[in-house]
C-alpha cells in the first residue's frame, strides 16, 4: 500500500514536471492533486506572511466570501 502511493506520486511529480502522461486521467488526477497542494500551501504561507509573491498573498490572505442569497 505504501509503496502504491509512493509510487503515485513519483509519476504525478513526474507528470507535473511535463513529462508525457501514461494517460489523460492519470494528468488530470496529478493536475488535481497539484492544484490542491498548491492552493493548500499557498494559504498556509499567507497565513505566516512568509510571501514573496504579493498578489498571491492577497489572493491567498483574502477571507473567503459567500454571496448572500
Amino acid at each position: 500500500m505504501a509503496k502504491e502511493i509512493a509510487s503515485q506520486s513519483v509519476r504525478i511529480k513526474r507528470i507535473q514536471k511535463g513529462v508525457a502522461a501514461e494517460s489523460k486521467v492519470a494528468e488530470r488526477k496529478a493536475n488535481r492533486i497539484g492544484a490542491f497542494i498548491k492552493s493548500k500551501s499557498a494559504a498556509r504561507a499567507a497565513k505566516e506572511n512568509r510571501f514573496t509573491n504579493t498578489r498571491t498573498a492577497e489572493i491567498a490572505a483574502r477571507p473567503r466570501t459567500f454571496k448572500k442569497k
